[in-house]
């Protein structure tokens, strides 16, 4: 009995961390996503802070718009931010890259794909820090559509 509980344990633990790699799920009807964000969501030095969309179950090839908005909280941060895309949640392809010079305000910038429509399952916003600084994501939200014809 305590072998069981013991597998059961570990494999709701194995799910768990499953369910919680994604940072926003786009449904199979859905369009639009918001990423809810905490105060921990900060770019300190050269750390990476990573954030995944899941639109897996969408029929079709996607249309996507992806607003980022960051906001310098020490120093000049020097970071580049990437989208990748993945169709196993586990190998990236980098579909597209914005350096950012930190200033004492938000910043946004728009990631969007309305022309080639390549069917991604999973989406990456990758952060990566390149200087003695910290920034705050501030906004990451978008919209994803089914090509239509």
């Amino acid at each position: 009995m305590k072998r069981i509980l013991g597998i059961l344990v570990v494999f709701a633990a194995f799910l768990f961390t499953g369910l919680m790699a994604q940072d926003a799920v786009v449904d199979r009807n859905g369009t639009n996503f918001t990423v809810y964000l905490t105060s921990a969501d900060v770019v300190e030095d050269t750390d990476t802070l990573d954030k995944v969309i899941d639109v897996s179950t969408k029929q079709s090839v996607q249309l996507y718009c992806i607003q980022v908005s960051l906001d310098s909280v020490t120093g000049t941060p020097a970071h580049t931010t990437t989208l990748d895309g993945s169709v196993d949640n586990s190998f990236y392809t980098n579909i597209s890259t914005v350096s950012w010079a930190g200033s004492s305000e938000d910043t946004s910038f728009v990631f969007s794909d309305i022309a080639t429509g390549v069917p991604w399952s999973y989406m990456r916003v990758r952060i990566i820090g390149s200087s003695s600084s910290d920034s705050q994501l501030t906004k990451l939200k978008g919209r994803f559509f089914d090509e239509v014809k």
